[in-house]
């Protein structure tokens, strides 16, 4: 018998096995769509961070009680609650039926943007009635408009402000003057540009928090996702992060206000430009991608992914995230300082220099 024959009848169970997973996950997606549906008829929000954080924890424990990765059932799970929330959104936008919005009052302005969008769904789904003012956006959405926000801004129990850094100061500068009654939430992906303002807003009396989300509108789920919440006096950054996403499933991380644009030098701004640097030497090549990629080894095909999703974000968000950073100039030195060492070792043909860098490189990324 060979080998082909002896394996056949376990292969065959697989399939099998595979079969009826995808039936059980049809079968569970017409309970989503139920869900979806009742939501829908009692004007429920489309997404439940909190039951998302429930389902991937209870799945872990289970895969681990079953002698399976862990991980693998989050990624699993992840990816089944991905597509649930997305059939019932699609339910949801077929319905010209109107939120009912039970609960405190909110108005994202910036809500015609993309971000804004993502938290105006946000804070519906904490069961705020959510309002949007954006009178430069003609995104088509289902959230009553506030044109004229000075006479109604204290109807608003929160305030979350999903602006341009370019304008997200001059926003700050007229609430500080308006004294609003309620929370105030600015989102920035930099803090240089609103530092001064967030404070000032503080020291008056303002309740006012800074927090930075470390994903984009695309975040169907916050499993795996970061949330910075920008910590100095009289900011109720950490008050926020207790009462607003302590149920989700992101992760949430204190930094003091101070910190928070170093660290996003590194964090947003190095590994944004080292893509775009690499983008540009592949542009410049002469070769087209497809060609690289036929033949590229792992380690290529792995970066031009990650670049490739870089050079489609943004365009004006990205030259804001490396020009607005106070912190930039020193970032820039960094690297032309590294540069110039690896190029001196590679011209000198000096090979214990570039093992010395790169054996640094490996000690830190060996912590």
């Amino acid at each position: 018998m060979s080998h082909q024959n002896e394996l056949e009848p376990w292969r065959q169970g697989i399939r099998d096995i595979d079969a009826k997973i995808l039936e059980l996950l049809a079968e569970r997606m017409q309970l989503a769509q139920k869900i979806g549906s009742y939501k829908q008829k009692h004007n429920l929000p489309v997404k439940d961070f909190r039951v998302e954080k429930q389902i991937i924890e209870k799945s872990r424990d289970q895969a681990a009680q079953l002698g399976l990765y862990p991980s693998l059932a989050e990624d699993l799970m992840t990816t089944i609650i991905k597509y649930s929330v997305l059939r019932q959104d699609e339910l949801k936008r077929k319905s010209v039926t109107m939120p009912a919005g039970l609960g405190q009052e909110a108005v994202v302005i910036g809500g015609g943007g993309q971000m804004g969008q993502w938290f105006a769904q946000f804070y519906e789904s904490m069961g705020f009635s959510v309002s949007v003012h954006d009178p430069d956006s003609a995104t088509e959405h289902n959230y009553p408009l506030v044109q004229d926000l000075a006479s109604s801004i204290n109807n608003f129990d929160l305030i979350v402000l999903a602006t341009p850094m370019t304008a997200t100061d001059d926003i700050l500068k007229k609430l500080i003057d308006l004294k609003p009654r309620g929370l105030i939430i600015e989102i920035c992906s930099l803090k240089s540009p609103v530092i001064d303002s967030v404070l000032e807003a503080a020291a008056q009396g303002l309740r006012i928090a800074s927090i930075h989300p470390m994903f984009g509108p695309d975040a169907e789920l916050l499993a795996g996702k970061n949330i910075i919440f920008c910590t100095a006096q009289n900011l109720v950054s950490e008050e926020v992060m207790q009462l607003h996403f302590q149920q989700t499933s992101a992760q949430l991380i204190t930094l003091d206000l101070q910190e928070h644009d170093r660290v996003m030098s590194y964090v947003l701004g190095s590994s944004h430009l080292i893509n775009l640097l690499y983008a540009g030497v592949l542009s410049d090549s002469g070769e087209s991608l497809q060609k690289l990629k036929s033949m590229g080894g792992t380690t290529f095909l792995q970066q031009t992914h990650v670049t490739g999703k870089v050079v489609a974000e943004n365009q004006d968000l990205y030259y804001d995230i490396q020009a607005l950073n106070d912190e930039t100039p020193m970032l820039l030195q960094e690297f032309q300082t590294l540069l110039d060492a690896y190029r001196h070792a590679i011209e000198e043909k000096d090979r214990k220099a570039f093992r010395k860098l790169m054996g640094r490189a490996q000690t830190f990324f060996g912590d």
